[in-house]
């Protein structure tokens, strides 16, 4: 099973890949000044790399990091790099500096001799204070001779940790994803997802609905088990008054395409074909463990052992209008 750090991690990199959710938030959670010289049009940011070779080490990665345009048209942007923390971490600054120095760096092979101003911004959602140091310089112990010479690079911090106050500012989205995160480490957590989840239906449409739906559906899972799939649905028909259990049935489509991307980035190592294999054995495993919960499970290993793509392209395609373990047994037997 995947470590809780990465389930969290995960879900971050997940909400913060949009470029509107990510403009959103600059525009409500960065300093005021900060947010008003930056052009926080989501059409202008331009995701960046996240990952550093290591030269004497393993690579290091960065969470989220985006090019974006200066308000005033200057041609040289700033970078806005996202660092995600569900845990006090006492050497989150030299970590802040390495990404930024890796950002510089690669400038500098480009050629380039005026290097680009970067905003380290960490979120964190932990259930206790944060107390870490901020700045590089505060893990620095210079005398006072040499305090000229102390190095600067500070981060801005964004607490939403149990203690916080509930976001409120920025696009539904990116509040009720926020709301998740801060909600994780609560003895509430169900009570505030489900409130969270509801606010879901100023979206209107059940695609819009979906495509935030089921990463929370996916993420509620995995740091709370005991939540079932029949628990997780009910919960979505309850906060979602919405005819037709439209919105369940696009969420469900959703979940099966992440499980598909997911395995194919595990596939990925072993080639096309296999990667291909491997995403649809998941997408297909995934959809059959949130269709039927733990009944479900038993039939697992059956789906793991099918080896023809054409197969499990169908299996694929028929599990969102299964309505029972029945059909999707005889589905299985027809493959097999």
């Amino acid at each position: 099973m995947a470590r809780k750090s990465n389930i969290h991690d995960r879900f971050f990199k997940q909400l913060f890949a949009r470029p509107a959710l990510v403009a959103g938030f600059c525009a409500h959670y960065l300093p005021r000044r900060v947010a008003a010289g930056l052009r926080l049009d989501p059409e202008a940011l331009e995701p960046l790399p996240t990952e550093f070779p290591g030269q004497h080490g393993p690579s290091r990665r960065a969470d989220a990091a985006f090019r974006v345009p200066r308000a005033d048209g200057s041609p040289l942007p700033v970078y806005v790099l996202l660092e995600h923390k569900s845990r006090p971490e006492a050497l989150t600054s030299p970590q802040v500096a390495r990404y930024c120095i890796g950002y510089w760096e690669s400038q500098l092979a480009q050629g380039l001799r005026r290097l680009s101003p970067i905003l380290p911004v960490v979120l964190y959602h932990g259930p206790r204070p944060w107390r870490a140091a901020r700045d590089l310089g505060e893990l620095v112990d210079a005398p006072a001779f040499l305090g000229a010479f102390r190095p600067r690079l500070r981060y801005h911090l964004v607490s939403l940790g149990s203690h916080d106050t509930v976001p409120r500012r920025g696009p539904v989205s990116l509040r009720v994803g926020l709301e998740i995160l801060q909600a994780a480490f609560r003895t509430d957590f169900e009570m505030r997802l489900s409130a969270a989840i509801a606010r879901l239906a100023a979206l209107r449409r059940p695609d819009l609905i979906a495509q935030d739906l089921a990463p929370i559906l996916i993420y509620a899972n995995q740091i709370r088990p005991q939540l079932s799939a029949e628990r997780l649905e009910d919960m979505v028909h309850r906060a979602l008054p919405l005819p037709g259990g439209a919105v369940m049935d696009k969420t469900f489509e959703r979940l099966i395409e992440q499980g598909h991307q997911a395995g194919l980035q595990e596939g990925v190592l072993q080639g096309t074909e296999r990667g291909l294999l491997t995403g649809l054995q998941e997408a297909v495993a995934l959809g059959v463990e949130l269709k039927f919960g733990a009944e479900g499970l038993g039939l697992l290993p059956q789906v793991r052992r099918i080896h023809d793509v054409a197969v499990l392209r169908m299996l694929r395609q028929e599990l969102p209008r299964l309505h029972t373990l029945a059909q999707l047994q005889r589905l299985l037997a027809k493959g097999g």
